[in-house]
């Protein structure tokens, strides 16, 4: 209804025109002819002069066609006179405005051939009302057919519209850019379905939408040139860039390609796509402010040098205002746990033009501080754009300019708020982006201040770490990483290595042949590439002198102009090591002492009965009979079975020993003897044996056994070549200093060396020296047990035993026992061979091995005691409860189920408080002749158990 309606209206008009004129045309000559007819009627009255008639008619004819007057004249006389209607209404009101003008109509009356009169009438022209009506009907119709047709093109166009729109989504749904279609009025016609997901506009939104409403304000101007440009370069593709508003009011930036395809009947308009470049363009702003920021730092790199903290911050502040368009610039540190600020730095521009009254630099409690130290309260940035709106402002100091906006952030580290940056008085609203870009000053303003106090206190205490490289006792050196060479090192690596600084420096670790293993060389070297730092890595390394110590090494590389060092700290652990070597030894003796005792135990159990049993045989048969040589042979190996278990119950420190103070010297002599007669001549043996040795406390025999089994040991290392076995005992008084690692004490020690001239002992061999049943030697020269005896000698009566020894260079046993101040008391040992005495008393027999009470049963019986003999202690508990006074003698075992033999000795003593008990056991830490007394407990027996042993202790409990 634009061009096309006044196309229609126009020609409705020139219709209506030469309708209007055909008409009148018409009724003019209707109206005479229509004249003439009534003239016709009339003219027999008018002959006859009867107007009755006439005048009727006239009336009717006045009234039917629209006559306002009708005259009937004669000659000039009028003879009728008929008045029409006159109009009503609407028609009333266009008669007086002359819409209806009037016609004069004159036709002769004839009759026979002779003019008799004259009728006259004045016709009203109501055709102009008709056609009018006529014109206005027309045109509504007109009207409406057009809106008609309008409406159906419409929706015409939608549907074709719709379709087109399904069709382009369809060949656009896999196209990640949004596809547009800009009428040349600029109303956008269409946009592809993933507009939605790009800008969040859902496409009913944007229905009729002026492409204009859409585009930042700043790029406005440049966009209206650039559609005049499509316009008038079709089929030519042209590409902006340009900013385009989202659903929520934020803008993105947007590639823009189009092409003029007016003339193209499917699309008719510029076809596009808008190409989201946000992303882009934000990492070219990024890369922009981070070159800026780049610049500033290199700045003040370059002038860190010659300023003060404070001038440094100020230097910042300046090019922080410049970069973030503010012209206020503000940095102070603070302390979190105090809530204090300290006032510290102001911007040129802050100090000469905004704020001119002097601040102090000083501690400023957070509670007295305004607005501007909100950040710290909040923990987070602060953006004030309206800053007089804010009710909770504290004011301002006096000559302060009035702060319009500010961006106040606080710097964390450690979770900690140490310093707060802010930037004021920009031109427009501070942004988030901003406040990112602030923080991210923020950031580099405490690294520049870091980075200034660091050089600082290095500068200070640069020549206290020189005194501390110098005099540390560990051993610290600089090396270059690319080939090793020695560029510095201290006083301690020269005490570690023996070598001096002169013979060390420009010379690698592989040149001064520092590395036992080159492969500990190379692995550090790879451990370093890799992670830049090593900690607590552990060589063996040698000293100029060709020893071996161990080295704990910490290393780090060092970037020296540009160049890479290696700065290395080794701590000498060869003692430690030494220690932990002792500790670990001691452990696993303590541990195999501990398995070796419980299986001497059990051995004893088991060699009891042999023992008693042969032993009541030998007494049975007579010297020669056949079967008294075997039973000897099984005795004598019985009795070989029983030392063996006595030299591992030393070993385990498990034996119940006679110890007394004594000296070693007359063992001493007694065992060179006894060697001198036993040992090759091929074997010269040496003493050395000092008289004034003072007293140690320990058991003889066990003492006699510990020389021997060193002696014994000597030999066997010197018996193909033969050799030198030197015996020394001297006094020696050894102090914190000289302390061997396995001693405790210092004091006074009995020092027993038994040194031999034999091949010697390898660095292997000699860590499993003085393990049980390990042995070198060849089959049937030992057990593996007489070291291991002699380390258990040595510890349980407190002193230590060390092995001094190299390949080819012999071995050297040393032994430390601590010395007593108390007199020589020591006895010697009296045995005499006796009878075996026997008795008729009734004795008590308690033991949970079947084996055991019948073997033990018969050798009493035997003896001529009268046996009642129980496998359960609660057994014989309740026997004795009932019948203790038919006991003279009550004999138990240690180990007993349910209640142990101790235990069941207190109950017999609370039945009967003289009872006499004598317990019998393999071992036990827990029972020594001291507590067996004080426990009423009259005698012990040590399995296995001898016929005349038995005997004679019982003899002695009873007696």
């Amino acid at each position: 209804m634009k061009k096309s309606t006044g196309i229609i209206l126009l020609s409705l008009s020139v219709v209506f025109c030469i309708f209007f004129f055909s008409y009148n045309q018409y009724q003019k000559k209707w109206i005479i002819r229509e004249m003439a007819k009534h003239a016709e009627i009339v003219k027999e009255d008018v002959w006859e002069t009867n107007y009755q008639g006439t005048r009727g008619y006239l009336e009717l004819v006045a009234k039917r066609e629209s006559y306002s007057k009708i005259e009937l004249s004669h000659a000039k006389t009028t003879l009728l006179t008929i008045e029409g209607p006159r109009p009503k209404g609407l028609s009333s009101t266009l008669d007086r405005l002359g819409f209806f003008p009037e016609k004069t109509i004159i036709t002769d009356i004839y009759y026979d051939g002779q003019r008799i009169g004259t009728l006259k009438g004045y016709h009203r022209n109501m055709s102009f009302y008709v056609h009018f009506i006529a014109f206005i009907v027309l045109l509504l119709i007109s009207v409406i057919m057009q809106m008609v047709l309008e409406i159906t093109k419409q929706k015409f166009a939608k549907i074709q519209l719709k379709k087109r729109d399904i069709k382009y989504n369809k060949m656009f749904s896999n196209i990640g850019d949004v596809i547009v279609i800009i009428g040349e009025n600029g109303i956008t016609q269409y946009r592809s379905d993933n507009i939605t997901r790009h800008f969040g506009w859902k496409t009913k939104e944007l229905e009729g939408g002026h492409i204009w409403d859409f585009i930042h304000p700043d790029d406005l101007k440049f966009s209206r040139e650039t559609f005049e440009r499509f316009l008038t370069h079709p089929n030519k593709p042209i590409r902006v860039e340009l900013r385009y508003k989202c659903r929520d009011g934020r803008f993105k930036w947007i590639q823009f390609t189009g092409i003029n395809l007016f003339h193209d009947p499917d699309i008719k308009g510029i076809l596009g796509n808008f190409h989201d470049i946000s992303e882009k363009k934000q990492t070219e702003k990024n890369i922009k402010l981070k070159n800026k920021i780049q610049s500033i730092q290199l700045q003040l790199i370059k002038k860190a040098p010659t300023l003060s903290t404070t001038a440094l911050l100020q230097k910042f502040l300046d090019e922080a205002e410049t970069l973030t368009h503010s012209s206020i610039g503000f940095y102070h540190f603070f302390n979190e746990e105090d809530k204090t600020i300290s006032l510290q730095a102001w911007s040129t521009n802050t100090m000469n033009n905004m704020c001119k009254i002097k601040l102090p630099r000083s501690h400023y409690p957070i509670d007295k501080a305004g607005i501007w130290c909100e950040c710290a309260k909040k923990r987070k940035t602060v953006i004030h754009n309206d800053y007089n709106a804010l009710k909770h402002k504290k004011g301002y100091p006096e000559n302060h300019v009035p702060v319009i906006r500010e961006v106040v952030v606080p710097i964390f580290r450690d979770n900690k708020i140490v310093a707060i940056l802010g930037m004021g008085n920009k031109p427009v609203d501070y942004t988030r982006e901003d406040a990112e870009t602030i923080e991210i000053l923020a950031e580099l303003a405490w690294e520049t201040v870091a980075r200034k106090q660091t050089e600082e206190k290095i500068n200070t205490s640069e020549e206290k770490f020189r005194l501390a490289f110098l005099t540390s006792p560990d051993s610290i050196n600089l090396s270059r990483l690319k080939d090793g060479v020695f560029l510095e090192i201290n006083e301690g690596f020269s005490k570690t290595t023996g070598y001096t600084r002169k013979e060390a420096i420009g010379k690698s670790s592989l040149e001064l042949n520092l590395w036992k293993n080159n492969k500990d060389r190379k692995r550090l070297a790879a451990i370093l590439k890799k992670d830049g730092i090593v900690e607590n890595f552990e060589a063996e390394l040698l000293t100029k002198s060709g020893k071996a110590i161990s080295g704990v090494i910490s290393a780090s590389i060092l970037f020296i102009e540009n160049e890479e060092f290696i700065l290395s700290i080794t701590r000498d652990f060869t003692k430690q090591r030494k220690l932990e070597r002792h500790y670990l030894q001691a452990q696993k003796m303590e541990s195999i002492g501990t398995l070796a005792g419980g299986i001497a135990h059990d051995f004893n159990n088991i060699l009891f009965p042999i023992l008693g049993h042969s032993e009541m045989l030998l007494h049975d048969l007579a010297g020669d009979d056949l079967t008294h040589k075997s039973i000897t042979a099984i005795h004598a190996s019985a009795l070989r079975a029983k030392d063996l278990v006595g030299q591992i119950l030393t070993f385990s420190r498990q034996q119940n020993d006679d110890i007394k103070l004594m000296k070693i010297q007359p063992i001493l002599k007694e065992a060179v003897k006894m060697l001198r007669a036993t040992i090759p001549a091929t074997i010269e043996i040496k003493q050395n044996i000092a008289a004034h040795c003072g007293f140690i406390k320990a058991d003889p025999t066990q003492i006699h056994q510990m020389i021997m089994n060193l002696a014994t040991n000597a030999f066997h290392a010197m018996e193909t070549k033969g050799g030198t076995l030197t015996i020394a005992l001297t006094p020696v008084e050894i102090d914190e200093i000289n302390l061997p690692p396995t001693l405790n004490t210092p004091g006074q020690y009995a020092f027993l060396s038994v040194k031999d001239t034999g091949d010697g002992i390898s660095a292997n061999v000699a860590e499993r020296i003085f393990e049980p049943f390990y042995t070198t030697k060849s089959k049937g020269k030992g057990t593996g047990l007489g070291l291991s005896v002699v380390h258990g000698i040595v510890k349980k009566f407190g002193g230590t035993i060390e092995l001094n020894t190299e390949p080819g260079a012999g071995a050297e046993f040393k032994v430390y026992l601590p010395l007593e101040s108390m007199e020589d008391k020591a006895s010697g040992i009296i045995s005499s061979p006796a009878q075996i005495p026997g008795g008729s008393e009734s004795i008590l027999l308690i033991d949970d091995d079947e084996s055991i009470i019948s073997m033990e049963t018969q050798m009493l019986e035997r003896l001529g005691y009268r046996v009642v003999s129980r496998t359960s202690s609660l057994e014989a508990l309740e026997l004795f409860k009932h019948s203790h006074g038919d006991f003279d003698l009550i004999i138990s075992d240690l180990d007993m189920p349910k209640m142990p033999g101790d235990a069941l000795a207190r109950e017999f003593l609370s039945v009967k408080s003289d009872a006499r008990i004598i317990l019998c056991t393999g071992f036990s830490n827990k029972l020594t002749p001291q507590t067996i007394k004080k426990m009423g407990i009259k005698g012990m027996l040590h399995k296995p158990i001898i016929l005349k042993n038995l005997a004679e202790k019982i003899r002695e409990v009873l007696v």
